[in-house]
């Protein structure tokens, strides 16, 4: 025992020579290393140490500032968000102390545009976009001052490339403030900077990666590529389960349905997980996997415990419904009217949460019978990766199909299930046919399967015909899906060079 205790002295002693002897550029470095590795215990003391050594240097806040921006986006908690914002404006104002000094100049020029970076990443998170806007706004002056002096500073190129596509994405009633500051929201041009910083940084390297990985699966459709960089990173830093999470959601999209499932499997089982809404949210995805599996039995526990959680109302909404429909797919119809009632009180603001009110409200009225639960298996067949064996069952239960209802999103799912195969003209003929079909019950199909036929015309070469339905969808608004529409229809125009 007392060699042990010796060993771990000696250890410890070691530790905290090479943290005291560092610069402060070298102990942020270090400190970040661990962060990302969500160390925040060694971490802390790599920041800590540059406060100690020099209280006026920036550096040790600003490492703070990117410890709480992490916990925030973890938690959603008003108290990491207060304390982000605290120490980002303390390590604003010592930086600003370095501008008179031509030695230091240019690093507090970054620092200074990094850290108003990381406000337009909180305040975005936060939906306080009047200051996301102000942010971007001033992380963009101190940058252009950094590239102005070297253009190769490929640091300043991750805050360049956020603002500009996150302001792309600004809502039309806040564009005004945009014309006002005179600021360009470039989507096509912030991810060209941000797919440089991904490759190119240094400091903010590893950040760059993670929001280029996350905006090439989100508005790019570009899972594989999103694959590929989230991998890496998860390999450098296997602690970090926001990589992990990311990587999940990732897997979800792409329709590799296992793979999401081991990784969600041991950020729950993980005892030393930090953050208990991360935890929650695996809950909840592994339900999905698992309702997306058919495997109801199984999603209905799942959904339950992340119910009750109670960390956010996010998601519950759409848990809540998927619970409802899980345990009438099991024959507890009993069990299913307390679901439908909870799935009216999820958050308004998130798109899943308004389709699952709509939809509880719709299968209360009218029921949830077997041709209900036979589209959903037969839909949850494509993101199985099975769209060809997905095909011939839709196509059957249209033919045999009784509520006429249905037959819209019958339609849009096969639509959806041809452009998996890469069939164009059969998407194109399942996807335009859903596209006429009003249905009151589910109104965002219409503008979805507009998107489809527009995919599947520009595959077959016919410009014109794909531009029409993107009018058309447009015209036709994502209702209850809003945002993932918009994501979709940015995706789209990326893809064929029309934004």
């Amino acid at each position: 025992m007392k060699l042990l205790l010796k060993a771990l002295f000696i250890v410890w002693a070691c530790t905290c020579f090479l943290f005291s002897e560092g610069t402060p550029d070298e102990l942020l470095q270090a400190g970040n290393e661990y962060l990302f590795n969500f160390d925040f215990a060694q971490a802390t003391q790599c920041f800590d140490q540059i406060i100690h050594n020099n209280p006026e240097d920036p550096q040790g806040y600003y490492g703070y500032a990117q410890l709480y921006l992490w916990n925030y986006m973890g938690n959603s908690s008003s108290k990491d968000y207060d304390q982000f914002v605290n120490y980002s404006g303390t390590a604003i104002e010592k930086a600003r102390k370095q501008l008179s000094d031509k030695a230091k100049a240019q690093r507090a020029n970054l620092l200074i545009g990094n850290l108003y970076t990381q406000r337009v990443i909180a305040f975005g998170k936060a939906e306080k976009f009047l200051d996301m806007i102000w942010a971007s706004q001033k992380a963009n002056s101190f940058l252009k001052d950094v590239l102005e002096v070297n253009p190769k500073n490929y640091d300043a190129y991750l805050g360049q490339g956020l603002f500009k596509f996150a302001l792309s994405q600004v809502p039309a009633t806040f564009r005004w403030a945009l014309s006002v500051i005179g600021f360009d929201a470039n989507f096509k041009e912030g991810i060209q900077f941000l797919n440089t910083a991904a490759h190119k940084a240094v400091l903010t390297k590893v950040e760059s990666q993670f929001y280029f990985a996350q905006i090439s699966s989100d508005y790019l459709m570009d899972y594989e590529g999103s694959t590929k960089v989230l991998l890496e990173l998860q390999k450098k830093y296997p602690a970090n389960a926001l990589f992990q999470y990311t990587l999940a959601v990732v897997h979800i999209k792409n329709h590799n349905l296992k793979s999401a499932n081991a990784i969600l499997g041991k950020i729950v089982q993980n005892k030393n997980m930090p953050f208990r809404q991360l935890k929650a949210y695996s809950e909840f995805l592994l339900g999905e996997v698992q309702f997306k599996l058919n495997n109801f039995s199984i999603a209905r526990g799942y959904y339950n415990k992340f119910l009750m959680s109670g960390t956010d109302k996010s998601y519950t909404g759409l848990a809540a419904l998927r619970l409802a429909i899980c345990n009438i797919s099991l024959g507890l119809v009993n069990e299913a009217d307390k679901y439908f009632e909870r799935a009216k009180a999820g958050n308004p603001s998130i798109d899943d949460d308004i389709f699952a009110r709509k939809m509880a409200v719709y299968y209360q009225k009218n029921g949830c019978d077997p041709e209900d639960i036979r589209l959903i298996q037969f839909s949850n067949m494509i993101d199985q990766a099975r769209a060809a064996e997905a095909v011939d069952s839709l196509f059957n239960l249209k033919n045999s199909i009784k509520h006429k209802v249905l037959l819209g999103e019958i339609n849009y799912q096969i639509g959806r299930a041809y452009l998996e195969n890469h069939n164009a003209k059969a998407a194109y003929g399942a996807s335009s046919q859903a596209a006429k079909i009003t249905d009151s019950r589910q109104n965002w199909i219409a503008a979805f399967a507009h998107l489809d036929a527009a995919r599947a015309a520009f595959m077959s070469g016919d410009s014109d015909l794909g531009k029409k339905h993107l009018s058309e969808a447009e015209s036709c608004g994502g209702n209850e899906y809003a945002a993932r529409f918009k994501m979709y229809l940015t995706a789209v125009k990326y893809s064929y060079n029309l934004l």
